[in-house]
């Protein structure tokens, strides 16, 4: 069983980081606010909807060999609709507080974040974490992200992360 579909919310408690013990690359899925329009910037990579890449994303997590992480977006903890948006549990990916801050993610070796197009495309890259994204965004002019142009390209990179890297590129921020 690659992933299951949960009725239960995730649990806070259950899916901290521990910086001292980091033996792999470290990636996290930054998902979005799934009530929000989900073309705002056109096509996605993964299908119809945020769940599809959710899903696409479960699917290669079994396949690797990184250290899976889910940061709910921040705001959507605030909505209280996480007990209906997050429902997915995959063996391979553990929650981690919405609460953390950019900071702690670095100092908890977070090495790789994936969104569609969020917000983290120009915040995270400052600080040292590659952001990969998943569909049209408001950063495609520049370099400072990874920008797959396809889901057969998105896949090959997440499949090999760690020969993808642009943060020499973050003074176009």
């Amino acid at each position: 069983l690659k992933y299951r579909i949960s009725d239960n919310v995730f649990s806070y408690e259950s899916g901290g980081i521990n910086a001292a013990i980091k033996k792999k690359t470290r990636v996290m899925i930054c998902p979005h606010i799934f009530d929000e329009d989900q073309w705002l910037n056109g096509r996605q990579l993964c299908g119809e909807n945020y769940i599809s890449w959710l899903l696409f994303i479960g699917d290669i997590s079994q396949k690797t060999d990184y250290e899976w992480f889910i940061k709910l977006h921040p705001d959507e903890t605030d909505r209280g609709n996480h007990s209906k948006s997050y429902n997915f549990v995959f063996n391979k990916i553990s929650l981690i507080s919405a609460n953390l801050s950019p900071y702690d993610l670095k100092k908890a070796g977070i090495d790789y974040a994936l969104t569609i197009g969020g917000s983290i495309g120009h915040e995270y890259p400052l600080l040292g974490i590659n952001v990969i994204n998943a569909g049209n965004n408001p950063h495609m002019s520049f370099a400072f992200n990874i920008l797959p142009q396809s889901k057969e390209e998105y896949e090959k990179i997440l499949m090999n992360i760690t020969s993808n890297s642009v943060l020499e590129n973050v003074d176009e921020i």
